[in-house]
């Protein structure tokens, strides 16, 4: 059998997001495995030369506050569940996405992802392990 010591996902507040999370806590639990649960909210695209405005601004802490709310939402769960693990902020536009949570995925052992990750992470399947299984 495989070590599993990290599991890694995302939630974003969606009926999608819910079934991800239960999803990772379940691979969490069978392996007694520490989650992460990237909280993510996402801002707006601009452009990188664009002048950073007062509106900018708080589009940028609307997203944080989003993030905050669901990262205790995912806590909460995880908690009420029995699942050793941390839930933080994950900030981001939609483009970027796939390029950071492809960074933090390199330090999980296994990563829960949707159909929609499908799009995000090319070829990688909604249940991905980094190491063998025997």
């Amino acid at each position: 059998m495989m070590l599993v010591q990290t599991v890694l996902t995302w939630f974003d507040g969606s009926p999608e997001g819910e079934e991800l999370l239960q999803s990772a806590i379940d691979v969490a639990l069978w392996f007694d495995a520490h989650l992460s649960v990237a909280s993510i909210s996402f801002v707006p695209e601009f452009r990188r030369t664009a002048q950073y405005t007062p509106g900018r601004a708080v589009l940028r802490m609307q997203a944080a506050k989003e993030a905050s709310d669901l990262m205790r939402l995912a806590f909460a769960r995880l908690e009420a569940q029995g699942v050793h693990g941390v839930a933080f902020p994950f900030i981001t536009t939609r483009s970027d996405f796939k390029r950071q949570f492809k960074g933090l995925s390199r330090c999980a052992d296994v990563i829960v992802q949707s159909e929609m990750s499908l799009l995000i992470e090319d070829g990688t399947l909604p249940f991905t392990a980094r190491k063998r299984i025997a």
